[in-house]
């Protein structure tokens, strides 16, 4: 079947060191400052072809600083979560003189739906919140929430790196509809990413965990086992704690429920059918 509309991910680091603000789809781009950026960039050129040779209505999103629940590990939001709920300090570049465009996952996921729904030859957006913040507020965001102090070092830019990203959105606005309902952070927000890592940290716990047990098989006595599978059902409690109290969030908690029957239910009844 013929592809009607092809949607890619691009980056807002594609602009490197761009210093007009706030980024537009207009900038020019030939000049990344990071490999990441230069395959964003060749993603779009890629695309270029295609729509050109095949017809192929190509579609370029690029993202600015996505945040939200469940959101990749690696990201600097979930390693400042962990990191300050565990008391472990965190790294913070360019000694904190740093501004993110930070885009909640929601408005990141209507403007998608948008671009799903309105296929072009070839086109390329900002999806941004039109915002500039600061990172060190973002940060203290995290510490109200959580209650404790970050152990900061902060460290000179990385290579690659840019001190601020700001998008434009004008062109999504007028042809994609795109407009942010989340205007600025709120400790709503991370409070949010706060129990989704939560919940997310003790079903993989638990999950990890149960395959030892299951690992150590008749090995051991089976005292060990009961103790382990006592802590597999502490984890579980938790996690089910977490999830009541984000109940009252903006978390999807639908997903989470569904996501937690699946996946830990099973445990569970393991985890009973053994102790009997």
């Amino acid at each position: 079947a013929k592809v009607k509309n092809f949607i890619y991910a691009s980056s807002s680091s594609v602009y490197g060191n761009n210093r007009h603000l706030p980024f537009s789809v207009q900038d020019n781009v030939d000049r990344p400052i990071s490999l990441y950026a230069a395959t964003k960039k060749s993603n779009e050129l890629i695309a270029h072809v295609y729509a050109h040779l095949y017809q192929l209505p190509c579609t370029g999103l690029r993202f600015f600083t996505v945040y939200g629940p469940f959101g990749r590990p690696d990201m600097a939001l979930f390693i400042f979560t962990k990191n300050i709920l565990e008391g472990k300090p965190i790294d913070v570049y360019n000694f904190g003189q740093m501004k993110r465009d930070f885009t909640y996952i929601d408005d990141i996921v209507a403007g998608l739906r948008s671009a799903i729904d309105k296929p072009f030859p070839y086109e390329i957006f900002n999806l941004g919140n039109h915002r500039s913040e600061n990172l060190m507020d973002f940060i203290h965001l995290i510490e109200e929430y959580s209650g404790r102090k970050a152990q900061i070092n902060f460290r000179p830019i990385q290579p690659g790196d840019v001190p601020e990203t700001y998008a434009d959105i004008s062109t999504a606005t007028e042809k994609l509809g795109f407009v942010p309902r989340t205007q600025e952070l709120t400790s709503a927000q991370p409070a949010a990413v706060a129990r989704a890592y939560t919940i997310a940290r003790e079903l993989f716990d638990a999950r990890l965990l149960w395959t030892r047990i299951e690992e150590l098989d008749h090995r051991v006595p089976a005292a060990l086992q009961y103790r382990m599978m006592a802590r597999v059902a502490t984890l579980l409690a938790h996690a089910s704690e977490a999830l009541l109290q984000a109940r009252g969030s903006d978390l999807p908690v639908e997903s989470l429920v569904r996501g937690y029957r699946r996946d830990v239910g099973r445990l569970a009844e393991q985890v009973g059918s053994l102790v009997r």
